[in-house]
């Protein structure tokens, strides 16, 4: 009786620690499992699960958000999202977006899609909802697709001198990237584009020294997982550009930069689609000599900037080379301040010797600074910038966007003037960039005649469409070797350096090393009325294109 006491006080006890051993078991894996969804330092984990199984849960991680905030400034959010986030909440359809991006996370896509085109049909030039309506598209139809991340800027910062241009450029990147994509999904029988945005907040050198590290994990992460990434569109400011060639080449990630134009960019995954600056400033250099007579000029480049040095410092050569008797005076300022104009414009006061032109190597809001500088001072002189000087958003007031000149890279009305009806190219120019297709596109109601990004393309679409078009046609020639399999990135690169030119909308297209081959830049100025108007081309634009110079008298 008694060995059978005990026997059973053992068999207790035995099941006692069976029972707790379980519950510690289940304890370690639950708090494995929480480690795992939870813990940043663990992200390689729930990457590898996101790679095998696609769960949706795992994969919705890579496409992560955070905040960034430098000095004073209101934190902004950056990060990847493929509708999950809305960046750009500055317009009056921000409340729809922030209810798609509820439903979106909760897994309720009808309710979110309903309420992307509510906010579509209340701004109706809201590309990042029109992506992600798209996007949703192509999810429906499961079908074969590729994915291309779009990095750009879509934020606006409170203390710095942005004065929204870094929104006004990302919300032209993602104009033209949703033509090209939704032109494409509807043509294309065999394969489709989705496309993950990327927020890098502002065009500000602090800003983005914050912001796009965080971004490139992501875009790594991302790549990593997603066998169906093909390469990354944006970085469109030279020096985000810089920052993020190194990291993505050493990950054999293509990028196409639509408009970051400064020398000092090379890589073998790195493609622009903007000519580089040595060619810009040649070109300007040879407008302001040639066309507007200049003969002395005041060139102002901030040496920090990879941007302003190397427009300033290939204008300056440039112009030098022309005639020898020509003086380039470069000088140094510092982007986006207006006090920092006093020592270098002194020349101007003096006029010994005579200064008749001051070219600008910088943004839009530097011309502007410039133009209230003369006036302050009351004195004129002829005034010139490159590309980034076509930024409307950099004339806050608007009563300095006029009577200046600029070169660039696109301009809404160049198929018109150098392809008109019945000419040899007509033909060629891409159907969604047509301005009736536009205006159908993102004026729908005629609400806005004649407005910039509704009616008219601003100065980025041409590009960024064009940088989607090209990593299109690179998939399209890469796919058939892919036997049915992802394509393989190293294929894209391949395609994009070797493939043949195609006709994009602001000019031919091929790549010769980082570069675009013999690509067009137009010179452009700004009447007393604060018109736009195109006066010169230089480059190759479209085959049958007229020769194209117009009167400048028209801005002087």
């Amino acid at each position: 009786m008694a060995r059978s006491s005990r026997s059973s006080s053992s068999s207790s006890g035995n099941r006692l620690i069976s029972i707790i051993s379980a519950f510690l078991v289940f304890v370690v894996l639950a708090g494995s499992v929480v480690a795992v969804f939870t813990l940043p330092q663990l992200y390689w984990v729930r990457d590898r699960i996101c790679k095998v199984t696609h769960f949706k849960t795992f994969c919705q991680q890579v496409l992560d958000i955070q905040t960034v905030q430098v000095g004073l400034d209101t934190p902004m959010y950056v990060g990847l999202s493929d509708g999950n986030f809305a960046f750009d909440q500055y317009d009056t359809d921000s409340q729809y977006k922030q209810k798609a991006m509820t439903d979106y996370k909760a897994g309720n896509i009808d309710a979110a899609i309903q309420d992307w085109t509510q906010a579509i049909d209340t701004t109706t030039d809201d590309a990042e909802a029109m992506i992600y309506l798209e996007n949703e598209r192509v999810a429906a139809s499961h079908q074969r697709y590729v994915t291309i991340i779009v990095a750009t800027t879509l934020s606006i910062s409170d203390v710095t001198n942005d004065r929204k241009t870094s929104l006004s450029v990302g919300r032209d990147d993602l104009r033209g990237v949703y033509l090209a994509q939704k032109d494409f999904n509807a043509k294309s029988l065999t394969l489709k584009v989705r496309i993950v945005l990327a927020n890098l907040g502002v065009k500000d050198q602090d800003h983005l020294e914050q912001a796009i590290p965080p971004v490139l994990n992501l875009i790594q992460r991302l790549a990593d997982t997603d066998n169906t990434i093909i390469g990354v569109i944006g970085f469109p400011f030279s020096a985000a550009a810089k920052l993020a060639i190194p990291t993505l080449t050493a990950e054999n990630i293509p990028l196409i930069s639509p408009s970051a134009s400064s020398i000092e960019l090379s890589s073998l995954y790195f493609f622009r689609v903007a000519p580089p600056d040595s060619e810009q400033g040649q070109d300007a250099a040879q407008f302001a000599s040639q066309v507007l007579n200049a003969q002395h000029v005041l060139v102002l480049s901030d040496p920090t900037n990879s941007y302003s040095k190397s427009l300033g410092t290939s204008f300056a050569n440039g112009f030098r080379k022309i005639n020898a008797n020509e003086v380039a005076d470069t000088r140094p300022f510092t982007l986006h301040n207006l006090n920092s104009l006093d020592a270098p414009m002194q020349p101007i006061l003096s006029q010994n010797p005579p200064i008749n032109m001051v070219f600008v190597a910088g943004y839009a809001d530097d011309v502007d600074n410039v133009k209230t500088w003369l006036a302050n001072h009351n004195t004129t002189a002829i005034v010139m910038g490159g590309d980034a000087a076509y930024e409307l958003g950099g004339y806050p007031q608007g009563q300095n966007y006029k009577n200046i000149f600029f070169s660039a890279f696109t301009y809404p009305d160049t198929w018109s003037l150098l392809c008109p009806n019945h000419s040899d190219c007509a033909s060629l120019e891409p159907p969604m960039l047509n301005p009736d297709k536009y205006k159908q596109t993102f004026d729908p109601n005629n609400q806005h005649p004649g407005e910039y990004s509704y009616s008219r393309s601003g100065p980025h679409v041409f590009l960024s469409y064009d940088a989607t078009q090209a990593f299109l046609e690179a998939a399209m020639s890469a796919l058939p070797a892919a036997n049915g399999n992802s394509i393989p990135r190293q294929a894209i690169r391949d395609a994009l350096q070797h493939d043949a030119p195609f006709q994009g909308a602001s000019g031919q297209i091929s790549f010769s090393g980082s570069n675009p081959v013999d690509k067009t830049v137009v010179m452009l100025c700004v009447d007393s009325e604060h018109r736009t108007h195109l006066i010169h081309v230089y480059g190759k634009f479209a085959p049958g294109a007229k020769d194209f110079q117009d009167a400048t008298s028209v801005c002087l």
